[in-house]
């Protein structure tokens, strides 16, 4: 590539998807309970604390651990998960979630939990084997969650002098996600959840780099992989965009639980997660391209687009100034030809608004700042 094309494009756009059953520590939230809790609660109270309520510190410490090792009775029969990531646009995926089931002799009908999430899923469904079934009410969980509590939150309710529903409502707001929990029912191998997730942006994430001399915004984008089972197997699957091409790279020293599949296809990964060897959760960079054909061709327009404009301004500079003819006619008619060539081009441009936003906006500038000079050049030329 000539060298005034960037081998790696300098626009990039960071952001990441929403977190789903990830793991993490956090602090009790003590100021937030002191706000929620009657005022005069004394200090022997929130000094014991942590000793008189070890699974209510875990629920509110780290939520995510705490619904596994509690609520393991399903994801403990996962024998395999698999997850299809499919790029709609750049900016937006549908994600797929399979998860299959093994020795289920000892799981009978009820409400299990399933995952832990921060961020709602946007238009959430979940299939047992085809068969569409609800998520289990915020009410119901509260009822699950008191019959896990070894009766802490009948003792702390006692202490605080409330009712023991009031606080279950007050527990789960101030722990950390949503879980969510499913009627599972009839001894199914399969369970199945599709929602929607589109690019979001931490402070000091976002576009970095020069419009002007690279204007073509691709992502990198970060996503956690937390699987429900830390034993099970775990397939990924992603697509990239259409008229994109996709890479999926992991840290080094995860590098060595994954297998990826022979596939030449740029726009799709494949790979397996070996869960039987403490993977744990894997931290995936996933860019989307422009495939480097494209590049050469919307940089080679971009750029003899700005050759020719500053051409036609000192060629018309002079004309006016010196009367010297700089351009021959057939010079011009080549200005002509660029021009029919670059919106054409921008109607390509038109199905992403993310990544070609800037250089589709740059392209309309510079077509009819060009295309005004040709004029202005022929008939002041005569």
């Amino acid at each position: 590539m000539p060298s005034f094309l960037p081998t790696e494009i300098d626009m990039i756009e960071y952001g990441h998807f929403g977190d789903f059953n990830d793991k993490r520590r956090r602090s009790v939230p003590f100021r937030k309970l002191s706000e929620s809790f009657p005022e005069s609660l004394p200090n022997s109270f929130w000094n014991h604390f942590l000793k008189d309520y070890p699974l209510i510190t875990l629920l509110l410490s780290e939520t995510t651990r705490f619904y596994e090792e509690v609520f393991d009775d399903l994801i403990s029969h996962v024998a395999r998960e698999k997850r299809q990531l499919v790029f709609e646009t750049p900016n937006r995926v549908e994600l797929t979630n399979e998860y299959e089931l093994e020795n289920l002799g000892t799981l009978v009908d009820g409400d299990y939990f399933l995952f832990n999430t921060r961020d709602r899923l946007s238009w959430l469904t979940i299939y047992l084997e085809n068969e569409h079934v609800p998520v289990v009410s915020r009410n119901r969980v509260c009822d699950l969650l008191s019959s896990r509590l070894n009766s802490e939150d009948v003792k702390m309710a006692t202490a605080i002098g409330w009712s023991k529903e009031q606080l279950l409502n007050v527990l789960y707001s101030l722990s950390d996600g949503k879980p969510c929990f499913i009627h599972y029912t009839g001894k199914r191998h399969s369970i199945k959840l599709k929602y929607y997730d589109s690019v979001q942006k931490r402070e000091g994430e976002g576009v970095k780099g020069c419009k002007l001399l690279v204007p073509i915004v691709e992502k990198a984008l970060s996503y956690n992989y937390q699987p429900v089972s830390s034993t099970a197997n775990n397939w990924f699957y992603t697509r990239s965009p259409k008229d994109f091409q996709l890479e999926a790279i992991v840290p080094e020293e995860k590098d060595k639980f994954i297998e990826r599949q022979s596939s030449q296809d740029p726009e799709i990964h494949s790979l397996v997660i070996r869960g039987n060897e403490g993977a744990g959760s894997i931290p995936f960079n996933i860019k989307v391209k422009v495939p480097e054909g494209l590049k050469w061709w919307y940089y080679g327009l971009y750029y003899a687009a700005w050759v020719a404009t500053v051409l036609l301004l000192i060629s018309l500079g002079l004309l006016l100034v010196t009367d010297v003819k700089l351009l021959q006619p057939y010079s011009v008619a080549g200005v002509y030809a660029l021009f029919a060539a670059m919106i054409t081009t921008r109607g390509w441009l038109m199905h992403d608004a993310h990544v070609f936003n800037e250089l589709s906006k740059i392209y309309t500038i510079l077509s009819f700042t060009m295309l005004f000079e040709a004029i202005m050049y022929t008939v002041v030329r005569g």
